[in-house]
């Protein structure tokens, strides 16, 4: 963990179990719940804070559906662009900027169609001084739980990182019904524990 005191390393800690929290507590309610991505997006910046304070918040794009296992994904790879826009990024910044959020579908994406979310902050940013652990967990997520990938790009200006999933990876495994199997007499309880 790249945080720089015991406070910033629980604070961040604390926002990834309370977004792994959201939505499986959402799952525990409605098993068969599906999220849309303007959803996991806004309940991250609203349980962040991050419509309080300076600074324009523009998200925008079509509604895209996203099972329960994609956005436990998603959901974490949010919190952590905006934890990290936080303590590094607009978000956090006392002069305000700008955050756009906007996605689209890629219908000529190589690999077939695609999510493409682009998260682009402008105003005067800090240029990093080291690669931290928040993009390591944002690409590994990605890239392992949904064959995805993201790119950063920093600019005097501010920062555009651009995430991309195959929309195959958001769509739930064929014959998923979302029940469990049932079980065979005799196989519940189990005898020891």
């Amino acid at each position: 963990e790249t945080a720089e005191s015991l406070e910033d390393y629980v604070l961040h800690l604390e926002t990834r179990l309370d977004s792994i929290h959201r939505v499986i507590g959402a799952l525990v309610r409605d098993p068969d719940q599906t999220f849309t991505l303007r959803g996991l997006i806004e309940d991250e910046l609203e349980a962040q804070g991050a419509y309080h304070g300076d600074g324009a918040r523009l998200i925008s794009g079509p509604e895209i559906i996203i099972p329960a296992t994609a956005a436990q994904t998603l959901g974490l790879v949010i919190q952590e662009m905006v934890a990290n826009s936080f303590q590094h990024g607009v978000l956090g910044s006392e002069d305000g900027g700008q955050l756009h959020i906007g996605w689209q579908i890629d219908q000529g994406a190589p690999g077939g169609p695609e999510l493409r979310i682009d998260w682009t902050e402008r105003g005067e940013l800090p240029p990093p001084h080291r690669r931290g652990f928040g993009a390591t967990v944002m690409e590994n997520l990605l890239a392992y739980q949904l064959d995805g990938r993201a790119e950063w790009d920093f600019t005097p200006h501010g920062l555009r990182i651009m995430l991309a999933v195959p929309m195959a990876s958001l769509t739930p495994e064929p014959g998923f019904d979302g029940t469990l199997p049932a079980a065979a007499p005799g196989d519940w309880p189990p005898a020891t524990y």
